[in-house]
């Protein structure tokens, strides 16, 4: 578990369900989620809880809820896939939009980078669809630079997407 001054980041538990199924309702949340059903159910909203539990309980990788401690919702998910001998971590996140704009998933990316780099992490990366110019926003103004673009990589909702790459290597990391 990783604590903020206003965030939780924790273990994925079953009751999690519930607060991923409501904001997963918002439609922009899913425009660039290329395995997210348009109308997200119940259902796949438990089986999100079970892949996280799942991605928790392996060695090559870490599901975190991101939990607002204020009012005790389950606000976002950050995913890790560690490949353990090269010492990186590929990032993937998503925030209620209920939520967006106050800094929170800054403060939740800041705690799991630092962590990852103390438990020795080398590099984190992040893979983004090129016409998510906000997460691209995002990502950089955590120091993460462009490393490349992978042309036609993700298929969303019947058509293909270029993706750029970014990277943010130990030495780089700025905390503050």
């Amino acid at each position: 578990m990783i604590t903020t001054e206003r965030l939780t980041m924790r273990k994925p538990v079953n009751n999690d369900w519930e607060d991923i199924h409501d904001y997963m309702q918002h439609g922009t949340i899913q425009e660039y989620m290329p395995q997210t059903p348009t109308d997200f159910t119940e259902n796949d909203a438990r089986t999100k809880v079970a892949s996280l539990q799942t991605l928790r309980d392996s060695d090559d990788a870490e599901a975190w809820v991101v939990e607002h401690i204020e009012d005790d919702t389950v606000i976002g998910i950050v995913d890790e896939d560690i490949t353990i001998p090269h010492r990186t971590a590929r990032l993937g996140y998503h925030l209620s939009p209920a939520y967006q704009r106050r800094g929170l998933m800054t403060e939740a990316l800041k705690a799991i980078i630092t962590d990852g780099f103390a438990n020795n992490i080398h590099k984190f990366t992040a893979e983004i669809a090129a016409a998510n110019k906000a997460s691209r926003r995002f990502i950089e103004s955590l120091g993460f630079r462009e490393e490349g673009n992978l042309r036609a990589e993700l298929f969303i909702k019947g058509s293909f997407h270029d993706v750029k790459r970014y990277g943010l290597i130990e030495e780089e990391w700025n905390h503050e």
